[in-house]
Formats: structure tokens, C-alpha cells, sequence
């Protein structure tokens, strides 16, 4: 009897090891995992500003449009210079284009190009490529997101355009095509800002979003 419970102390004793073994590996294991993902986001944390925007240049990334928001509130979140004033500028020019959901992620891309042809021309190597040019609340996501991006390059959304009239004394009235922009202005041109772009010429220096379709 004694010899019985033995046997069967020593089996429970060494089925207790290799269970606290196991977990003991299963936990470690859970730590190194979770620790690499904290080294990998540190590493993005302080990697330098021209470095994350060569990665956004050059690789696709997902924008979050949150449509519970308003135009006024997206402005807003992305810290612009005169938060309110913009709003009230830019939303007599553009509007947001409510879906069916609350909360829509996508799949996003930079279009820049050496010699830049026009929007029309632009919007269309965006189509070949699956991809639709962005719209305000795409680029307000990205302005939200990448706040360092347009410190480089001005951003462009040809997925939103409005109408400027503008009058000229020899020719009467005329109007333009404007595109919400993304770019450096105010003092010393340090500060970020959202405003219009008129439809011209564009210069190798501006960056076109796009989102996929």
C-alpha cells in the first residue's frame, strides 16, 4: 500500500513539473513576443522624420475614417493652424461623403511623379493602378495620422474639388478648380496647414493621395 501511493506521488510530482515547465516556457514565450512588438514600435517611435516618410513614400498603409465625426471635428483633430477658421473656410469649398458605415478602413497610396501630368491624367495612372483619388476626409485621416509628412511634401486629395470664382477687371468673371492641400505655411512657414490648391500646373514637389477601390 505504501510502495502504491508512492508510485503514485512521484507520477503526480513529475506531471507537476512538466506542466509548470510548459507554462513557465508558454509565458516567456508570450513576454518575448510582446517585447519584440514594444522594441518594433519604440524603433518606429524614433526613427527620423525623413526616414518614416521615405517608408509612407514607398509602401501602402491603412487610413481609419471615423464618420461619427464631423468635417469641423476632423479639421480639428489634426492640430492645424487656426483650427477654426480653417474649418469655415474650407468648409465652403468641400463636404464629406457619408456611406452606410460608421468607421471605414483603407488601403492608401502616395502618387508622386518627376514630370507631373495634369489631375485628369493623374486620376487616371491612379485607376490603372486600383486606386481612387482621395477625398478630404481621407487626407484629413492622413493629416491626422502623419502629422510630419506634409513638413516635407504638400499633399493633394483630386478626389474632393470645389469651385473659386474668381473676378478679373479685363475678362469679367472666371472660375477654377480647388483641391484641399495639406501643406507649410504662417510663420517662417513652420506651421502646418489645411487650405485649397487651384487646379495648375503641378510641380514634382506635391504628393497625391489615393485610397484603394
Amino acid at each position: 500500500m505504501k510502495k502504491t501511493f508512492l508510485f503514485i506521488f512521484i507520477v503526480c510530482a513529475a506531471v507537476a513539473v512538466i506542466i509548470i515547465g510548459f507554462t513557465s516556457d508558454f509565458f516567456t514565450a508570450s513576454n518575448n513576443s510582446k517585447n519584440i512588438a514594444v522594441q518594433v514600435a519604440e524603433k518606429e517611435k524614433t526613427e527620423p522624420e525623413d526616414v518614416l516618410v521615405d517608408k509612407i513614400q514607398h509602401e501602402r498603409f491603412m487610413l481609419s475614417i471615423d464618420y461619427s465625426r464631423s468635417l469641423s471635428d476632423m479639421i480639428t483633430a489634426g492640430n492645424y493652424i487656426d483650427p477654426q477658421e480653417t474649418s469655415d473656410f474650407i468648409q465652403k469649398y468641400f463636404s464629406l461623403e457619408i456611406g452606410t458605415v460608421a468607421k471605414e478602413n483603407v488601403r492608401s497610396k502616395i502618387f508622386s511623379f518627376e514630370h507631373v501630368p495634369s489631375s485628369g491624367q493623374i486620376i487616371d495612372i491612379m485607376h490603372t493602378e486600383g486606386y481612387a483619388p482621395a477625398r478630404i476626409e481621407h487626407l484629413l485621416a492622413f493629416g491626422e495620422k502623419y502629422p510630419y509628412y506634409q513638413k516635407w511634401f504638400p499633399v493633394i486629395a483630386l478626389g474632393s474639388s470645389g469651385i473659386e470664382k474668381i473676378g478679373i477687371k479685363e475678362f469679367g468673371d472666371s472660375t477654377l478648380i480647388v483641391y484641399p492641400i495639406l501643406h507649410l505655411g504662417g510663420h517662417e512657414w513652420s506651421e502646418r496647414i489645411l487650405e485649397i490648391a487651384y487646379d495648375v500646373k503641378w510641380t514634382p514637389s506635391y504628393h497625391f493621395l489615393a485610397v484603394k477601390e
